[in-house]
C-alpha cells in the first residue's frame, strides 16, 4: 500500500498494488460491476461505478481504458455481456486479442449465466462477505527471488512450481547456448509470443 499526496485536494490517499491476486481482484471487480448494474438505481449505482473506476492496470493501455469504459456503460442484459459490449461504438475488435479483457469478457458471461439461474436473486449487500487474506510485503526484501518462491496464497512454492521457475528462467539465460531458440516467435493460443512463454503458459495450463 503506497502513500501519495493528492495534488488538487493535498490530503494524504493511499494505492493498493498488488504483486498477486490480479485474477480474484478482477473477478471482485466485474461481480460488483454486474451485480450493482443489475439491482442499484441512479445515484446508488453511480456511486458504486466511482468506486470501481479507481480500479486500474498498468500493465496493459487496452485493459486500463476497458475498465474505465465498463463503468461509464450500461446494459440491458437482454444478451450475455460479451455480445452486448462487443457491439458499443468504443469497442475495438483488438480488444478480443487482450487476453485480460477476453478473460473478463468470459467471466462476465459466466456471471450473467449464474446470476439468471437463481432467480431475481438481491445480492449486492451480501458481496462484502467476500473477503481475501493479504500479506503486506512491508517487512521483506523485495528481491525477484520473492516472485519464485511465493505462489498465489503467499506460501512456498512447490518442487513443481520451483522446477518451472528455474527451467523458464534457464530458457532466457545468456549462458544458455540455446537461448536464441527458446527467443523465437510463435503463436500460441491466438497470440503471438515466445517460445519460452508458450511452455510458460502449457505448463500452467494445459
Amino acid at each position: 500500500i503506497s502513500e501519495y499526496v493528492n495534488q488538487q485536494s493535498e490530503q494524504k490517499e493511499y494505492i493498493f498494488i498488488p504483486l498477486d491476486g490480479q485474477q480474484r481482484l478482477t473477478t471482485l471487480f466485474l461481480l460488483y460491476w454486474y451485480v450493482g448494474s443489475r439491482e442499484l438505481k441512479d445515484g446508488e449505482n453511480t456511486k458504486v461505478m466511482t468506486s470501481l473506476n479507481k480500479f486500474t492496470y498498468s500493465t496493459r493501455t487496452s485493459s486500463r481504458r476497458f475498465c474505465e469504459l465498463l463503468c461509464e456503460t450500461t446494459l440491458s442484459f437482454d444478451k450475455i455481456p460479451s455480445e452486448e459490449l462487443s457491439n458499443f461504438f468504443w469497442f475495438f475488435k483488438s480488444y478480443k486479442k487482450d487476453p485480460t479483457i477476453k478473460a473478463m469478457l468470459n467471466m462476465l458471461d459466466v456471471i450473467h449465466e449464474k446470476y439468471n439461474s437463481i432467480g431475481n436473486p438481491s445480492l449486492f449487500e451480501t458481496l462484502e462477505k467476500l473477503q481475501f487474506y493479504l500479506l503486506p510485503l512491508d517487512g521483506f526484501n523485495l528481491t525477484e527471488d520473492l516472485y519464485i518462491k511465493m505462489n498465489a496464497r503467499g506460501k512456498q512454492l512447490t518442487d513443481f512450481e520451483n522446477f518451472k521457475a528455474d527451467l523458464i528462467k534457464w530458457m532466457k539465460d545468456d549462458n544458455n547456448p540455446e537461448k536464441s531458440e527458446f527467443q523465437k516467435e510463435l503463436v500460441y493460443d491466438d497470440r503471438n509470443m515466445q517460445y519460452y512463454m508458450s511452455i510458460s503458459q502449457k505448463i500452467d495450463n494445459e
